[in-house]
């Protein structure tokens, strides 16, 4: 394969960085870039499935399939996944079904063979599986012939009429006992499961495996059950991660809150705690399923947790898009946001707490478009952007850009939107606010419409924090001498940190522009190829902040 000069050189790169590489390597599809394809179509469905052929309809492929398909098998296959590729290697990725448990899986096992003598990759990545529990056991003996090597198992939702309603779980039961961790997360909404439903479908705890969320993640509740978001897929979890580090997570033992033997338990039903044990600390993630914001009391078996109740402390460390820096004693009343959670360590360690973020700010201008038409200092973007019952409103497609924009004068370090999503169905095309700077580069962050947040930092996007999307929220761009935050305001009148950055030279200086609306996701007014359906948002507050 030319492309294979490719992969071995990447996996030396990474090793080099020591950084593992495990590779998309599945039986359930073929591709037709592969030159056994049409020899194995020639075996009458022992290796290609025997399906309608150029007259299937799947609900990949409600059209039929792909010409080159139709053209050249004809008959007797089923199309499954395609792809755009692009060169040098293929322009196009068709694939088609196979048929389970044939001699392909010798075909598969000796390919794994090679890549891990070839390429030396440190495991494969299965995206559901046409495999038998035989085959993944020669698998997994292939791959620990040299240990550290993993099986990410990945399996979409089957619980429908297109997949005969069938439990995940019990579909796979076998293959569990060689995986090392599962991705039961497309088709599962994290963000609306009940925790008994988590549990028993999405866990993979009562198999003694580890999983990972991928659909409306959960960060508050996904650590009930030992999970974070995958990157990029369903969020950023590495400022999760930076807290598992200074926590000391390794090492620590999970006792869930569906044990009897949890030795921390609250006074409130909706909210759920669980407990990463281990000598002289206990990390405990409280997820709440409550609607409205509550106060929770913690219940702690001391002999249990090997901790001294007149000593010990909670301290919630700051974790930007999880929740702010506080310390609280064992017998503190402890707030809870409705439909999330805290991540607190209990130890005997002596801390202080202190808001850095506190920056004094002086008013510099603010519109709250209660005039008839925009001040002149205000430039429009999009078609339909007016002033109009107190508030700016802004009606366009999804993934459009449509707002305002203004020159800033020197001394900027903070700007507010109060910002209304309505019916706007944008993700991150959503409505909020953008600076741009001298170098090009912006700082932008916007409302989705799955509650979410957008943040554009010039490099890339990512998504951090929880809103109620029928409800307005106040964001912040906040600058200080060496460090960005983008902030959203709670109803306490606190500010949350959603991400906290170096400014570095990219950021450097005065914000020189300032960007109002459904912003693009790099922070420009570029629109989506694709308009997608249209909505009306409002922001009902514009204030900008010097030093």
């Amino acid at each position: 394969d030319a492309s294979f000069a490719a992969l071995q050189k990447l996996t030396q790169a990474a090793h080099a960085k020591h950084t593992k590489v495990k590779v998309y390597y599945t039986t359930r599809e073929i591709t037709q870039n592969m030159p056994e394809l049409i020899p194995l179509h020639s075996l009458n469905g022992e290796v290609i499935f025997p399906g309608p052929g150029k007259r299937a309809k799947t609900l990949l492929h409600p059209s039929g399939p792909h010409p080159w398909l139709s053209e050249n098998l004809g008959e007797d296959f089923i199309p499954a996944w395609q792809d755009r590729v692009g060169g040098p290697y293929a322009e196009l990725d068709l694939s088609v079904i196979t048929t389970p448990d044939s001699r392909w899986n010798n075909f598969y096992l000796e390919g794994l063979k090679w890549l891990c003598e070839k390429a030396d990759i440190d495991g494969v990545y299965i995206d559901d599986a046409a495999l038998d529990a035989h085959s993944l056991a020669r698998a997994r003996r292939i791959l620990d012939t040299r240990p550290g090597r993993l099986i990410d198992f990945h399996t979409w939702n089957h619980f429908n009429d297109w997949a005969g309603f069938g439990h995940n779980l019990v579909i796979y039961q076998e293959f569990l006992p060689f995986l090392d961790r599962i991705w039961l997360g497309e088709g599962f909404p994290a963000g609306q499961a009940s925790w008994d439903y988590w549990l028993t479908e999405m866990s993979g705890i009562p198999f003694g495996m580890m999983s990972e969320m991928l659909d409306g993640a959960h960060p508050w509740r996904g650590l009930l059950f030992g999970e974070t978001a995958r990157l990029p897929w369903s969020g950023d979890p590495r400022p999760l991660w930076k807290a598992f580090d200074s926590y000391g997570i390794q090492g620590t033992e999970l006792v869930g809150f569906w044990d009897p033997a949890c030795p921390v338990t609250t006074d409130h039903p909706e909210i759920r705690a669980t407990v990463y044990k281990a000598k002289g600390r206990t990390l405990i993630a409280l997820g709440s399923w409550a609607k409205t914001d509550s106060t929770v009391s913690l219940k702690l078996d001391w002999r249990s947790l090997g901790l001294d109740p007149r000593r010990a402390m909670l301290y919630a460390a700051r974790i930007p898009g999880f929740q702010t820096e506080a310390l609280y004693t064992p017998m503190d009343k402890i707030p809870v946001r409705a439909d999330r959670g805290l991540f607190l360590l209990l130890d005997e360690t002596s801390r202080t707490v202190q808001n850095t973020q506190e920056v004094a700010l002086v008013p510099l201008f603010a519109d709250g478009f209660t005039a008839p038409s925009l001040d002149p200092a205000w430039k429009v973007h999009g078609e339909s952007v007016r002033p109009l019952a107190n508030a700016l409103r802004i009606t366009a497609p999804a993934n459009h850009a449509a707002g305002i924009e203004r020159s800033l004068p020197p001394g900027v370090r903070a700007a507010e939107v109060l910002v209304e999503r309505g019916t706007d169905q944008g993700q991150s095309w959503g409505a909020g606010l953008a600076f741009v700077f001298a170098s090009g580069r912006a700082l932008k962050v916007n409302c989705r419409r799955d509650g979410q947040f957008s943040i554009y930092d010039g490099s890339g996007e990512r998504l951090a924090g929880r809103f109620v999307p029928s409800e307005k929220v106040t964001l912040r761009l906040l600058l200080t001498d060496d460090d960005a935050f983008v902030q959203q305001k709670l109803a306490s009148g606190a500010w949350e940190e959603l991400l906290a950055l170096p400014r570095g030279s990219a950021l450097a200086g005065d914000p020189k522009l300032l960007r109002v609306g459904k912003v693009g996701n790099d922070a420009s007014w570029r629109n989506f190829s694709t308009p997608d359906a249209p909505g009306e948002c409002a922001i009902h507050r514009v204030s900008v902040f010097g030093r």
